[in-house]
């Protein structure tokens, strides 16, 4: 159009035929024609940056599916990761539960133990009880009780067993042997024998204690 209206503009220059106003016309043109040929440039340069614009346009439009599909992605594996979450807070649940249970197993069974413990101890104390005569009146008449309290105990004599005072029992049984009372009990000689043997046998007693064991198993030819 711009061009048209600059050839329709020559023409009619050359119509009238007057000097002044063809000069008038001709600079008219050439203005128009600059004009033109700026318009023609902007017009370039819009079309070249709308180009470019589309061309970004699409590497926006590459970078938002990217992204969309990135998106997409990252919501697939948070949805995986949020079932493993839950399967590993079930797992934990399942093991706390377990836990619990083998917990409670397990101090049930220390219960028991510790209860049989107790039961043990109590039976081994009731079976080891040091039964004695704590006045240590042992005489002609006990010296089977006697033997046996010695033999019960013989490599381990009790604590609260005096040696002293069961070795003097022991000699006064003795020398109630010697003595030979009529009012001896019966099987007395074999009784006290037995007696004295059992008490060398013992580590109930003194080195000079056991002198004593010696000379009398001597002096009865018991040795």
């Amino acid at each position: 159009k711009i061009g048209n209206y600059a050839n329709h503009a020559g023409r009619c220059s050359y119509r009238f035929g007057v000097d002044g106003a063809s000069s008038a016309a001709g600079e008219e043109i050439a203005n128009l024609r600059r004009e033109n040929e700026r318009l023609a440039r902007e017009k370039n340069e819009a079309e070249s940056n709308v180009c470019s614009l589309q061309s970004q346009v699409s590497i926006l439009e590459d970078d938002v599916l990217e992204a969309e599909q990135e998106i997409e992605n990252l919501e697939r594996n948070n949805e995986r990761l949020s079932r493993e979450k839950r399967d590993a807070e079930c797992k934990v649940q399942n093991l706390n539960t377990e836990n619990d249970k083998l917990r409670k197993e397990k101090n049930e069974q220390k219960d028991k133990i510790k209860g049989l413990k107790t039961r043990l101890a109590a039976e081994k104390r009731a079976r080891h009880a040091v039964t004695y005569d704590e006045s240590y009146g042992y005489d002609r008449e006990d010296v089977v009780a006697l033997t046996q309290l010695i033999c019960k105990y013989l490599l381990e004599k009790p604590d609260e067993i005096d040696s002293n005072h069961i070795f003097n029992c022991v000699r006064n049984i003795y020398i109630a042997l010697t003595k030979n009372w009529n009012d001896n009990p019966d099987y007395y000689y074999v009784s006290v024998r037995m007696l004295i043997n059992v008490c060398h046998a013992s580590t109930w007693f003194t080195y000079n204690q056991q002198r004593n064991f010696e000379e009398w198993l001597a002096d009865q030819g018991w040795g």
